[in-house]
């Protein structure tokens, strides 16, 4: 089985081209983040997928548009499947969330193909960083067995380094600022059994950080896994191929 997560990148100027290129890895599965509500659409132009989507951000106010996003896995119609959407819960004030003018982070996907339980999920930016392990633990709840498979936009970027330079503005709270992040994220990865494949790698030009995520369980049989290239988006696609 195929699978690529992507975050497209919601100001995306050429969605039709970049589902072209991504669809062109013949994926099984794919997980999108930040597809841009007016473009939803054009999934009827790619018929050999059947595709779903749910709400990944929308404007806080209604008077001031930002740009609605969804969610979406698109999977292959020879593949039986069934599908869940979830809604995450926490509070998600900050500075720069009242900067962005969007409320994110606020549904999640998860498609149960054979023997496996698949999730696409966009973890929040402008929150503290235990908004953003309370997301995981909420998809982590929705487990089933341990053969479980998570991929997404994880936004996991803080560190103790930074932490007391950014804090007030994501909204931190006294634990917060003293938390290693991606240490956290591990540690829950490995209690429930789970590979982070693309470990250390950049996957985020700007930030030069991991933050796009395909969490694949122990038992899983890699045979092939990639870093794909391309310009119109912020973020590059993943792929893993097992079996």
């Amino acid at each position: 089985m195929r699978i690529i997560s992507w975050n497209i990148y919601n100001k995306n100027t050429k969605i039709f081209e970049s589902m072209k290129f991504i669809l062109g890895f013949k994926p099984d599965v794919i997980c999108i983040q930040e597809f841009p509500n007016k473009n939803l659409n054009l999934f009827e132009k790619f018929n050999e997928y059947n595709f779903i989507s749910a709400k990944d951000c929308r404007p806080v106010d209604p008077l001031k548009p930002r740009p609605m996003s969804h969610l979406a896995i698109g999977i292959k119609k020879n593949i039986k499947h069934t599908m869940e959407i979830f809604k995450f819960e926490g509070k998600k004030k900050s500075f720069v969330g009242r900067l962005l003018g969007v409320k994110e982070g606020l549904q999640y996907m998860k498609i149960n193909i054979g023997k496996y339980h698949l999730f696409n999920a966009h973890f929040s930016l402008a929150v503290p960083p235990s908004q953003r392990i309370k997301e995981l633990k909420q998809v982590i709840n929705k487990f089933e067995n341990k053969k479980n498979i998570v991929c997404g936009d994880f936004n996991n970027f803080t560190n103790k380094k930074i932490n007391f330079f950014i804090g007030w503005a994501f909204g931190f709270k006294k634990r917060d600022y003293f938390m290693n992040e991606k240490d956290m994220f591990q540690e829950m990865y490995e209690k429930h059994n789970l590979i982070n494949v693309f470990t250390k790698k950049t996957t985020h030009k700007h930030s030069r950080l991991q933050l796009d995520h395909i969490l694949l369980p122990e038992c899983a049989n890699i045979k092939n896994q990639e870093l794909i290239k391309y310009k119109y988006s912020d973020h590059k696609p993943i792929m893993v191929d097992i079996e």
